[in-house]
């Protein structure tokens, strides 16, 4: 229902933009006409169907905890305080040397829920704010180009803070250059949005936030919400080898799922995904997935930066000693070279340390399909392309060709 008034809103906002550049006002004054028309037209409807009653009264008793790649519903119980489970409003930090920025963007967030919004103007006076709150904030909306400090550098000292290691931080600016793109994710930006806003599109946003939130929320309060304890000798995560390997193109993996998103023209026509698998052959015998040793994944994390640093790329962990990676090139590298040159990068870092298990790479996808799909179908894909790789090397696997021959 919400994206109902959402959906009226923006119909009406745009009708009254293009009314008023026909009538010679400017871009950004008619921008303002275009907030101001659809924020009134959208808070009518729902007052309007506030006063002829809202359906789906009652609220649902249980709260999502993303565990892994999948998701389970946390079962609100007697011993859980209502107070604490139930809907969150996100704290959101937004800065932005524009004042009229500064301004649409509580309009736009409160279109989704999103009320409690503090502004700043500046990086130093965010950075004040922040040392000042009486509790962390949920959600950063930085903008890039600012005096003083930009957003990048900005993102990059909150990232260092402990209580926002794993916090929502959306970039806004009207740079959408590929170097920009690349600064802002390598500097821990989760998301990134381009003015002036898609009001739909950054709604988007900010609900995504929003679960990221209620389940950074789950793990921290529901014991239930967390399958699988870390164990001290190995990592479950992005955030933890980036830190250790210091591979600054190491990002998460949702993260890195939004990069490939905000691609387009001649960085997206080029871009490729692929897998890199650890080897296992044995899994502990109470565990059904293979542990990596967290020193192996800091030592392949260095090898496979050393091999793509010449060349702008990206990468995530994605758990179970795989890890993907974003990069660009007309032609698509091969395969069995890039392995090659990883485990010879390998085996010199880990010089008489034996590792466990060799490594597989696997053939190289161009990411297609709409811009919402394309990142999840491009992983999918380069991921499942390292897992045949692998077991073709153990013998457990042959392609259709090979199984029709014979061979």
């Amino acid at each position: 229902m919400v994206l109902a008034h959402i959906l009226i809103g923006t119909i009406a906002g745009l009708i009254s933009f293009v009314a008023a550049m026909a009538q010679g006002a400017t871009f950004w004054s008619a921008l303002l006409v275009y907030s101001a028309v659809g924020a009134s037209a959208t808070l009518l409807t729902a007052v309007m169907q506030f006063a002829l009653g809202r359906s789906g009264a009652g609220e649902a008793a249980e709260l999502t905890a993303t565990t892994g790649f999948g998701a389970m519903p946390i079962e609100v119980t007697a011993e859980t305080a209502p107070e604490e489970v139930g809907p969150r409003t996100m704290r959101i930090l937004a800065v932005d040397d524009d004042p009229f920025i500064l301004e649409l963007v509580p309009k736009i967030a409160g279109m989704v829920g999103c009320d409690n919004i503090t502004v700043a103007t500046s990086g130093p006076e965010a950075l004040d704010i922040i040392a000042k709150a009486e509790a962390p904030f949920d959600c950063l909306l930085l903008d890039i180009n600012m005096p003083k400090m930009d957003g990048i550098e900005l993102c990059s000292r909150i990232r260092k803070l402990d209580d926002y290691r794993d916090t929502s931080i959306i970039m806004l600016t009207a740079m959408t250059d590929l170097d920009h793109l690349d600064r802002a994710f390598r500097a821990g930006a989760s998301d990134y949005t381009t003015k002036p806003f898609d009001i739909i599109e950054f709604g988007d946003r900010l609900k995504t936030a929003q679960k990221r939130t209620d389940d950074n929320w789950a793990r921290a309060h529901l014991p239930e919400a967390n399958n699988v304890e870390p164990d001290a000798d190995n990592d479950w995560g992005s955030g933890r080898i980036a830190a250790l390997a210091s591979v600054p193109a190491m990002i998460g993996y949702s993260a890195l799922q939004n990069y490939l998103t905000r691609l387009s023209g001649p960085a997206l026509a080029d871009a490729f995904v692929m897998g890199i698998n650890v080897d296992q052959t044995q899994a502990p015998a109470d565990d059904t997935q293979p542990v990596v040793p967290l020193r192996t994944l800091i030592l392949l994390a260095r090898a496979i930066d050393e091999v793509f640093k010449p060349s702008k790329y990206m990468m995530a962990y994605a758990g179970n000693g795989q890890f993907v990676l974003v990069s660009g090139g007309q032609s698509l590298p091969r395969a069995a070279a890039i392995e090659g040159a990883i485990q010879e990068n390998l085996a010199r870092k880990s010089g008489n340390i034996k590792l466990d298990g060799a490594i597989s790479v696997g053939t190289a996808v161009r990411p297609t399909g709409g811009r919402m799909r394309r990142a999840r179908i491009a992983f999918e894909s380069a991921l499942n392309n390292a897992d045949m790789r692998a077991a073709g090397k153990r013998g457990e696997y042959q392609s259709p060709l090979r199984q029709q021959l014979g061979a």
